[in-house]
């Protein structure tokens, strides 16, 4: 951490770690809400499915 404040820290190599840093987390956030949207989908179905049987065991 103690390199980002050295003077012959290169600005662009900066931004550039920034912006992968950036890239990287943008794409596991729309993998997470895809994986979380697939989960909430299939959990609903699972949900539907099971309620039927659930009230005739009753």
């Amino acid at each position: 951490l103690h390199y980002w404040n050295s003077p012959d820290t290169d600005p662009g190599w900066l931004n550039f770690g920034i912006g992968n840093i950036f890239t990287i987390i943008m794409r596991y956030s729309f993998t997470l809400r895809t994986l979380v949207q697939y989960f909430v989908v299939l959990g609903n179905s699972i949900f539907l499915h099971f309620r039927p049987i659930s009230n005739k065991l009753k």
